[in-house]
């Protein structure tokens, strides 16, 4: 007999707010008792996040740990977010892999849930994937380039299927925690303002953050609203958002949970980022949107505003002048693709 029906396995806990709220919104369709005594997370904070989602969590890098509950789980659920990609790195992209064929060897079934697929960079890379997921008896992706990057490379369309993002599950918490965060901020309570999310481009400081910085700064000359900073990722985006922040002004905003990141977007006036997350909240709050790709081919902003009607823009069209129309745009409400 196996205690748990589920193991998850992600990038939860780890500082990034996206991750966060995928795991969140998949937790929420399971009653209080699933999560309590028949569910498992391997997580990057197994305290914090066991204490605030109600759910049994273990070290995802403790090798013994994450034997044990898959050896105890009928059902290995890898995801959501972009987890098989390789453009941070070989090493990311063999661990869930590696999850994938441990969780196997001990027994699981095993699923891929609301993910993105790739960029894969690399025939061996793209190879193990595809190998690896012919053994997935169920394959969710989030959008229809990781739909054909699967069937176009021969995995069964009866195994893959096109869903939302379980970031996009999350409940909308109350219009007073606006006025909360404002406060936190600094900001006074009919100070207006609109929320920037950046991340790294390229060492130091690539085209897109210079660009952007010093279309911010026109922009501002003309506009009387307050730029927000917003941190998805503690350890990656930290160092890009203060030079931004610095070069143009304004406040950085460090949410605790997801719902503070949705919160905040929520009472913005439109929303510029490079992450994907912030994007689907600002979609599910009627906030309009401007995406910039952090490198040429980058595929899940550019299906997203797609599908959303939202402006893209990626590294190469790029420029001052053109971005400052946008913005310009956007603070007038005129937002188009």
């Amino acid at each position: 007999m196996r205690k748990y029906d589920v193991c998850i396995g992600g990038y939860a806990g780890c500082g990034n707010i996206g991750d966060d709220a995928i795991l969140e919104g998949y937790l929420g369709g399971l009653s209080a008792e699933q999560r309590r005594q028949r569910t498992v997370v391997l997580s990057g904070s197994p305290r914090w996040d066991g204490r605030r989602f109600g759910v049994r969590c273990v070290g995802r890098k403790n090798p013994f740990s994450v034997m044990a509950c898959l050896l105890q789980s009928k059902v290995f659920v890898c995801g959501g977010g972009s987890l098989l990609q390789n453009a941070t790195g070989n090493p990311s992209l063999f661990y869930y892999l590696g999850l994938l064929w441990l969780a196997r060897l001990c027994g699981c079934k095993t699923r891929l849930m609301s993910s993105g697929i790739g960029p894969v960079r690399g025939k061996i890379a793209e190879r193990l994937v595809i190998w690896t997921l012919k053994g997935c008896e169920k394959i969710e992706v989030r959008d229809r380039v990781s739909e054909r990057f699967l069937l176009d490379r021969g995995l069964g369309r009866e195994k893959i299927q096109l869903v939302s993002d379980f970031a996009g599950r999350l409940e909308p918490p109350p219009p007073s925690r606006v006025v909360f965060i404002k406060r936190e901020l600094g900001m006074s309570l009919g100070e207006r303002y609109f929320c920037v999310v950046v991340r790294r481009d390229g060492p130091p400081f690539g085209t897109c953050l210079g660009n952007l910085s010093a279309a911010l700064r026109l922009f501002l000359k003309e506009q009387n609203l307050t730029p927000v900073f917003v941190l998805f990722d503690k350890k990656q985006d930290l160092d890009a958002t203060e030079r931004v922040c610095c070069s143009v002004g304004g406040v950085i905003f460090r949410p605790h949970e997801a719902k503070d990141a949705l919160s905040v977007i929520s009472g913005a006036r439109f929303v510029i980022s490079m992450r994907l997350h912030a994007l689907i909240f600002a979609s599910m709050t009627g906030v309009d949107g401007l995406a910039i790709s952090p490198f040429d081919g980058e595929p899940k902003l550019a299906s997203f505003c797609g599908e959303r009607g939202m402006m893209h823009r990626s590294p190469s069209e790029l420029t001052v002048a053109g971005l400052f129309e946008e913005l310009v745009k956007l603070g007038k409400g005129e937002c188009g693709s």
